[in-house]
Order: C-alpha cells, then structure tokens, then sequence
C-alpha cells in the first residue's frame, strides 16, 4: 500500500545515531508519524490543528508500536530534545511532537519545483490542483482507514483485512478518533472479543452514527476523555 516516503540524509551518519538502535528505531518512527501536510485530527472530541513535521505523541502507545518500554520512550525523547531533533509541547491530555527543521530536509521535489519558478507555479490549470487535493484526501483515507483496522484488531486480538465500510465512513466525514471512540464504546461490552465476529457491524451507516451518539453520551455524561492511545 502506497502511504508516501520520507527522506532520510546521509549527513545522520555522522551523528552517531545509527550506533543507538533504539534512538534510530524512535527516531524513524516520529519521521514515519509526522504529518506531511497542514490537516486537523480529532484527539477525543477535540479537533487538533497539526503542521507539516508534527504528530500526536503518547508513551504508551509509541512503546506498544515499537516494542519498547515507556522508560526507553521517555529516554530517546529526551535525546531527541537535548540534540534539538524534536520539540515537544505537552497538554493536560496529549502531546504534540515537532521535527525540527521538517521543512528543510522533508521538502519535495514539487516544493523545490514551486519555490524556484513561482510564476510557473501560479499557472499551473486548477485541474492539476484538484487532482493533487484529490489524490492526497484518498491517501489520507486509505491510511486512516488502515489505523482504524490495525486499533480494532488490537482490541479484538483478531486479524480483519477489509477496509471498505472504514473508509466509507471516512469519506462521509468521520474522523479517524470518531471511529475509535466507537470501537472503545463497543468494547466496554465483557463479550466484546468473544461475540466480535463480523468487523463490518459498527461501521455500517445506521449503527455508525447510533453508537457514536451513544459513546459521546457516556462522554458528556462522565465528563471523563476517552482512553484513545493513551495521549496524555
């Protein structure tokens, strides 16, 4: 599955990171994470606004994605801090990493492109925009659907592999977080594992929007954020 590709310089030979196999595990993953492009995320009910070489951080999850411990977690992001790699700005109920100097060493070719004939950028037919715009709401999807999919396995200890009414739902507007919320709300039922035999109920259109309503219910009604990957 195409999902994109970042750069990796060669100059990271002379940093000495290649020789910590952890940093450079922890490393590539936050340059894997990071958004590509201006987009917001729903984290729980809030709607976060990412810029390009950011992404939502959570120790436990990031130890759970790299078979790490939360202590080797905090470990390589302090590293990371101390060698001015990463920035990192902490709230009450996420995290959110910057990549430091993402614009320099991340830039495309079609940034380079833009940023060196301006005037030709600025004719380009709006055709060709909107099958960029396209092209990237598709990716952005097709991932989106993919983490869905990986998070309710995860809950499930099943192996699902069909993405259609994931993305269905993604492309009527719902956001990754939403779809999470449902699968948490699902999994407060003590059968959920054992009577979870089709992965498609929650996510068809009725049942969709019916359990979203009833886990922002619990929501309001606790005043208590959903455990989504454990941001904090």
């Amino acid at each position: 599955m195409d999902r994109g590709y970042v750069k990796l310089w060669r100059k990271i030979l002379d940093s000495g990171m290649l020789q910590n196999h952890v940093l450079w595990a922890f490393w590539s993953w936050c340059l894997i994470k990071a958004t590509h492009r201006e987009h917001k995320i729903m984290v729980g009910f809030q709607a976060v606004k990412l810029q390009p070489g950011q992404l939502i951080f959570g120790r436990k999850s990031a130890a759970e994605e790299l078979k790490m411990s939360e202590r080797q977690i905090r470990t390589c992001l302090e590293k990371l801090k101390k060698t001015q790699n990463v920035t990192i700005k902490t709230t009450n109920k996420f995290s959110i990493i910057t990549i430091v100097n993402w614009p320099t060493y991340q830039q495309t070719e079609k940034q380079n492109d833009q940023q060196n004939d301006q005037h030709a950028t600025s004719k380009r037919p709006a055709s060709d925009h909107k099958q960029e715009c396209k092209e990237c709401k598709e990716e952005d999807i097709l991932s989106g659907a993919q983490e869905v999919l990986e998070y309710l396995n995860q809950k499930t200890g099943k192996k699902f592999q069909k993405l259609g009414l994931i993305e269905a739902r993604l492309n009527d507007g719902a956001t990754v977080e939403q779809c999470k919320a449902v699968i948490d709300h699902k999994a407060r039922d003590p059968g959920f594992k054992k009577k979870y035999l089709d992965h498609t109920t929650p996510f068809r259109p009725g049942n969709f929007d019916r359990y979203l309503n009833d886990a922002m219910a619990v929501e309001s009604k606790t005043n208590k954020p959903f455990d989504i990957n454990d941001l904090v």
